[in-house]
């Protein structure tokens, strides 16, 4: 069994690898930049907060644009909704590395983006139509697992390359590794997919008008109490990651050199989360579907335990067991919500996909917002997380309950 199992794995990855590395350079993009910002601000000359706005021009076009980018998926095919993403992605990367104009470079992160709201969504929902229901789930996690592998080494690329090469330079082979992957994926993904083919005449009515597409996301109850969910989850998670970097050299006095470590803790947390979904999905999501939500509740009730307790450590080595614990859970969380999405969406998929990510960002800065009240008061940030992860534990368990009749065998 277990041979087969690996033979299972080992014919995913063969399938999809090269999606699976656009994802592994889409996370490495989010971090990669953060050990350069010092010298990216020197270059462009502008302060290192200006400088750090080029990580936030990549992620708020994501956020606004992808839920409208999406509903082109049904009438433009997967092939060139992933391929154009690709490319995008790539010429974004590139131009950024040809210019030292502060803004021209803010732009050309903003098309990297772009790039991002073509490819994820559009992504997902093909590996999803791609193989067999008992293979999905592992088949997500592996993809959400090679995310976060490349946010694990983004950092410690970023500032390794700062010793031999320009930050221009960094960008530029982003831009160009993207490029090589081109022809694998233009391969692997038929001009005419039949999955799509089945989708768009299920929803040619709702092509004819982008906006009930996109509000047609939020019809769906079931969809709203997963956005629900996503956003209290990560208010949580992320608002409190924000300021964790405060609390822990303030309290154990740690060099911000090594606070980066912080994040490559974080990232070895999110991909050991996802694997493991990765390797019990069949059972979370094909023996029995319900779990699948339940697990929701579970990662919820976790990040409720570890979060706060990340923050109240007398002992470093405690509060480093509970932040890897805090993002193991994260992992987790992420992979079952991906598949939770795809399960629960009757219609336009990639739509319901780009709500979930653009609700995360959302979160973030909602969460973000609500601990800037008291950013060093550790006891303050706990009891938010706290709060947020019980709501967000409460809903899963009021989806789970709700969609019983949905989710019977």
């Amino acid at each position: 069994m277990s041979q087969f199992k690996f033979f299972q794995s080992s014919k995913l990855i063969k399938t999809f690898w090269p999606l699976y590395m656009g994802f592994f350079l889409v996370g490495s993009e989010m971090y990669i930049i953060s050990p350069l910002l010092e010298v990216i601000s020197s270059d462009l000359s502008v302060s290192i907060s200006a400088s750090a706005q080029l990580i936030t021009s990549y992620v708020i076009i994501q956020a606004i644009l992808g839920p409208f980018i999406s509903t082109l998926y049904n009438r433009l095919g997967p092939r060139f909704m992933i391929t154009i993403g690709i490319v995008i992605f790539s010429i974004g990367n590139i131009l950024s590395a040809l210019t030292y104009d502060y803004w021209l470079v803010i732009c050309s992160r903003g098309i990297a983006g772009l790039g991002v709201a073509f490819f994820g969504p559009s992504t997902w929902v093909w590996i999803s139509h791609r193989i067999e229901e008992n293979l999905r789930g592992k088949a997500i996690a592996f993809g959400m697992a090679s995310f976060a592998l490349g946010q694990v080494l983004g950092v410690p690329i970023g500032a390794y390359s700062a010793a031999f090469l320009s930050w221009q330079s960094v960008l530029a082979i982003l831009g160009i590794a993207a490029m090589l992957l081109l022809p694998s994926i233009w391969k692997r993904i038929p001009s005419h997919s039949s999955s799509a083919i089945e989708i768009a005449s299920e929803n040619i009515n709702l092509e004819n008008n982008i906006i009930k597409t996109l509000l047609s996301s939020w019809q769906d109850k079931h969809l709203r109490w997963n956005y629900i969910i996503t956003f209290l989850f990560h208010s949580a998670s992320l608002g409190a990651y924000s300021f964790l970097a405060i609390y822990l050299s303030k309290n154990f006095f740690i060099h911000d050199k090594y606070i980066g470590f912080i994040g490559i803790l974080s990232g070895v947390g999110t991909f050991l989360g996802s694997l493991t979904i990765g390797f019990i999905s069949e059972r979370l999501f094909v023996k029995n579907k319900k779990r699948g939500i339940m697990f929701l509740v579970y990662c919820s009730l976790g990040g409720m335990i570890a979060v706060p307790l990340a923050f109240q450590m007398s002992y470093l080595i405690l509060s480093v067991f509970f932040i890897l614990t805090w993002f193991l859970f994260s992992g987790s969380f992420d992979s079952c919500q991906q598949h939770s999405v795809i399960s629960l969406s009757k219609d336009n998929i990639p739509t319901n996909l780009s709500w979930n990510t653009s609700i995360l960002y959302a979160a973030s800065g909602v969460g973000v917002l609500i601990m800037s009240i008291k950013p060093e008061s550790p006891n303050f940030i706990a009891v938010m997380a706290f709060v947020m992860m019980f709501f967000s534990s409460l809903s899963a368990l009021y989806l789970y309950i709700k969609i019983g009749s949905i989710y019977e065998k």
